[in-house]
């Protein structure tokens, strides 16, 4: 993939702690980011039950709807992108919004996930006494 085939849009934070905050992605052909709209009725769906909640965003891409549950609450959030140059670009975003401690990406096949949750369960042993809240958007390429 060249360089140019690259868009870079600018995306921002919905509501929460981080609320407006806005940044930079580079967006791959593959990655298709959720629109504003789209994951703001996503989170209002949820209401405010993220709080002290793990989220598992298991279509990385752009994290950003990691990066809203963690504004709204969420204690942690792990993101699974299979793209290793997407997973740097995602830990970088969050490292620049200041909630790198809170994220964890994991650049892995998504579809095997369960299996990489072991890591987390590791690294977290109270992961299996909190709820979970759980967002599969896949890209429109694999169907």
């Amino acid at each position: 993939m060249k360089k140019t085939d690259r868009e870079i849009i600018t995306m921002r934070i919905i509501a929460g702690e981080l609320r407006s905050r806005k940044f930079q992605f580079a967006c791959d052909p593959r990655t298709r980011p959720m629109k504003d709209r789209t994951r703001e009725a996503v989170m209002n769906l949820l209401g405010g039950t993220l709080q002290e909640r793990w989220a598992f965003d298991l279509f990385g891409g752009s994290g950003v709807l990691a990066f809203e549950s963690i504004s709204r609450g969420a204690q942690h959030a792990w993101i699974w992108e299979i793209l290793k140059p997407g997973a740097r670009v995602i830990q970088k975003i969050a490292s620049d919004l200041g909630i790198a401690d809170q994220i964890t990406v994991l650049d892995q096949d998504i579809l095997l996930w369960s299996e990489s949750l072991s890591v987390a369960l590791e690294s977290f042993g109270e992961l299996q006494s909190k709820p979970w809240v759980v967002f599969c958007c896949p890209p429109y390429s694999m169907w």
